[in-house]
């Protein structure tokens, strides 16, 4: 063989290309087929996302219809319905996804179609706060008359400040408010603020009496009288007294409406004899000391006992709600006594069965088509007698400018059935509560429901074409039986709505009510702090599934 032959070099090219093709292919091989792999993967994934999502959905959706069942675990299962899924019970096996009561999420874990990996997604609802033991909406609901249930505050025709009477709502006296003459007993009004509003004498005491204020604000439209008899010798120890004492605050606050006098009288009252004094206090705002008596100022100690203020004003005094009052004394109504005979009389000592609505009795009631009703009732028991008399068997109207709502009782507030309720105002606020000074949660807060079959609980303006404004201050329940005869519920939020006339009792209120936002979610009242409350229907947040 010569030296420097070629023979064999292309079969040596042509192995090692064949070579480098095979190991390129099986490459190119190799990676069409983790690619494959890769998408088929990430389809499945993304489908298994999908089915997660879409049961959450299934479930969010199941418990905005149905919001009473936010206190009962279940599972969501697949089916073969048009929408895909269905509710099963809690222990129910192969659930695609679950609620939890207690944690308030919703929990899912979809299979992938071709291996044992599942993609897991999770919902958690957001909590509202739970409220506060001390309402803090009661001070926007004003005691204009005498009682808030069964409970007398204040004498309505002759007001008197009588023994430990106590309101948790503003009380608003329209006439001289007069501390009994007992002899030196102590005569205690209590409330979160008290409105004095007679422009002439707003208060008045006797030789005897001795009175006690407590509250964190106080306003005084008129004059201050009083008696004082210690310096003459047949009267010795008796004068009046009107104690100032704070209710939660470190310091109260006065408001004269006017420039106002502290008028005394009695025997040698002065260094020179003479029989009764009289203290100026100019108009304005002031604060004062704990224990302060009114019916002991002089010019000496007035500007020790008082404190004009001349900047801001705490922020628990609330100047809106003083103008509110003042720009509408003479329009003001409470739900049975007041000082008119163009009275509402629509409930009783807070039994609407010993009321009568505004199309009966005479059509009384509808001479309140101009006034602010402040309504509080804590029963609903025998209500139908209020629509039995003089021939209206069927509806109750109860019709005014304003009506506002307070219902507060461990029972429903429940309309009779085969009966029709009309509150007809162009605004409308509504609140159930478990008692004065707790909202409730749950079955401890009463709902608006009916008794029976045909029952209507309507919602309109005065001219029915108009708007409402509907105030709600805390989240209410409402169940009713639709024309099918199902029981059906939904919550109204807390917050201000805008509605033309609506029945509540209906699945066009329910539509309403569950796919609008109030503009006012707080509800426009109260504050305070506390742990997790009730589930929140309407916001959460996605979360990796549990």
């Amino acid at each position: 063989m010569k030296t420097g032959s070629k023979r064999g070099t292309a079969l040596a090219y042509v192995i090692v290309i064949t070579a480098a093709l095979l190991i390129l292919a099986a490459a190119l091989i190799s990676t069409a087929k983790f690619n494959l792999d890769a998408s088929q993967n990430s389809l499945e994934s993304r489908q298994a996302y999908l089915d997660a999502k879409s049961a959450i959905e299934y479930g969010r959706a199941y418990l905005s219809l149905n919001p009473e069942k936010a206190d009962t675990s279940f599972t969501i299962l697949r089916d073969g319905s048009a929408l895909g899924f269905k509710i099963g019970a809690s222990g129910a096996a192969n659930y695609v996804a679950k609620y939890d009561k207690d944690e308030k999420a919703i929990n899912a874990a979809a299979k992938y179609k071709s291996s044992d990996r599942v993609r897991r997604l999770g919902y958690q609802y957001a909590m509202t706060q739970e409220p506060p033991t001390q309402a803090g909406n009661n001070t926007n609901f004003l005691l204009c008359g005498s009682y808030y249930g069964t409970k007398s505050v204040i004498n309505v025709w002759y007001p008197s400040i009588e023994a430990d009477q106590s309101s948790d709502y503003p009380v608003i006296v329209m006439l001289t408010a007069h501390i009994d003459d007992k002899t030196n007993n102590l005569r205690s009004l209590t409330a979160p603020e008290l409105y004095f509003m007679d422009s002439g004498t707003a208060i008045g005491g006797y030789k005897t009496s001795v009175g006690q204020l407590k509250t964190d604000f106080i306003y005084v439209a008129g004059d201050i009288t009083g008696q004082d008899y210690r310096n003459q010798i047949s009267e010795s120890g008796n004068n009046t007294s009107l104690i100032l004492k704070t209710k939660t605050q470190d310091k109260g606050i006065i408001y004269f409406a006017k420039d106002c006098q502290f008028i005394v009288s009695g025997n040698q009252l002065n260094p020179d004899g003479s029989g009764s004094r009289t203290i100026l206090m100019n108009k304005g705002f002031y604060s004062y000391r704990d224990g302060t008596d009114l019916y002991g100022i002089t010019e000496a100690n007035k500007s020790t006992l008082f404190t004009k203020i001349q900047s801001d004003l705490p922020t628990f005094v609330n100047s809106d709600k003083i103008k509110f009052i003042q720009d509408n004394l003479n329009n003001l109504y409470y739900g049975d006594n007041i000082w008119s005979p163009n009275s509402a009389l629509w409930e009783g000592h807070g039994a609407l069965s010993k009321g009568s609505p505004s199309n009966v009795d005479g059509g009384r009631g509808f001479s309140l088509g101009d006034k602010l009703v402040y309504l509080y009732v804590n029963s609903c028991a025998d209500w139908g007698n209020a629509f039995t008399k003089w021939d209206q068997p069927q509806l109750a109207v109860y019709m005014a400018k304003e009506i506002n709502l307070r219902y507060v009782s461990g029972a429903d507030f429940t309309v009779p059935a085969n009966k029709t309720v009309v509150f007809k105002a162009d605004r409308i606020s509504l609140s159930t509560e478990y008692s004065d000074t707790v909202v409730g949660t749950g079955t401890n807060r009463p709902m608006i429901t009916h008794s029976g079959n045909s029952a209507y609980f309507i919602l309109e303006a005065q001219n029915e074409t108009n708007s409402v404004d509907l105030s709600i201050p805390n989240d209410i329940m409402v169940q009713y039986k639709s024309n099918t005869g199902i029981t059906q519920s939904y919550t109204i939020k807390a917050g201000s709505y805008s509605v033309i006339k609506l029945n509540l009792f209906s699945d066009d209120a329910k539509t309403f009510f569950t796919t609008h936002t109030p503009t006012n979610p707080s509800g426009g009242s109260g504050s305070g702090t506390g742990g997790s409350g009730d589930v929140d229907l309407t916001s959460g947040v996605y979360t990796d599934g549990q």
